[in-house]
């Protein structure tokens, strides 16, 4: 994260908005079965602090779309659900890039060929 914004150094404000913005980006990488769970450490830590000060859930962005929200509540018997309603995924787009340098494998020789050169 840079401390300047334009040339210019960023207010306390900008700061602060800026630490919630990646946290709110922690809370909302997905999760798949392959990932080490030592990579959620910092953000159940933080799951952790926000309980223990008094907050009864946390609500981050989903990663399913700009207007969609998360919600984690810390003891759901306090909640109360008011709206629910199933989904059904009717799309999907999947974006990517390169991020690293290509590699190969050499082509191995098959069985047959190398027996061929050897018998000559």
């Amino acid at each position: 994260m840079s401390h300047f914004l334009e040339g210019q150094p960023l207010t306390s404000e900008q700061r602060e908005k800026a630490v919630w913005i990646d946290i709110d980006n922690a809370f909302s990488e997905p999760v798949t079965k392959s990932d080490d769970a030592g990579d959620y450490v910092p953000t159940q830590i933080l799951a952790e602090v926000f309980k223990s000060a008094g907050y009864d859930a946390i609500v981050y962005k989903s990663q399913f779309g700009e207007k969609g929200f998360n919600i984690v509540v810390f003891n759901p018997d306090n909640a109360d659900v008011i709206n629910c309603a199933p989904y059904q995924v009717t799309g999907f787009e999947v974006s990517f890039k390169e991020i690293g340098n290509r590699w190969f494998r050499e082509k191995k020789r098959r069985k047959s060929a190398a027996k061929k050169v050897k018998g000559r």
